[in-house]
Order: structure tokens, then C-alpha cells, then sequence
């Protein structure tokens, strides 16, 4: 994880926790892994899912199970 930061070098403050804000900057999409990324393995949720956007259908059908809409 890694703090963004402005063109100054200050880090961005989330506006809510006024702490900095902190993204990922490296995936190797756990490429090694037979299981796939880890964090989608991880997502309780199921909030993570890693799909090919060149490929519809997949996208479509994953959208329709969980109630959403494709347009």
C-alpha cells in the first residue's frame, strides 16, 4: 500500500477520517496461484471478481446473479 500524494509530494487526506488516503500499487494477479488472485479468494463478500472485460457474457452473467443490470 502505498500513500498518493499531490504534485507537492503531500499526501491526499480521505475527507471523512482525514487520514491519507492508501491504494494498491502492485498486482501480479497472484499469477502462480492455481486458485486465483488472493484477494478475490479472501473477499467475504464476494465484492471481488477478477473477469476479462473483452469477454461480455461473462460480465453479463456475473451482473444477472447478483441482481444487477448490464446496458
Amino acid at each position: 500500500m502505498a500513500n498518493i500524494v499531490d504534485p507537492s509530494g503531500r499526501p491526499y487526506l480521505d475527507a471523512d477520517a482525514s487520514k491519507p488516503i492508501r491504494k494498491a500499487t502492485k498486482c501480479d494477479m497472484c499469477r502462480d496461484v492455481a486458485g486465483g488472485p488472493a484477494c478475490v479468494s479472501a473477499c467475504p463478500h464476494d465484492a471481488l471478481v477478477r473477469i476479462d472485460l473483452s469477454q461480455t457474457p461473462p460480465l453479463s452473467q456475473w451482473m444477472q446473479t447478483r441482481g444487477g443490470t448490464t446496458s
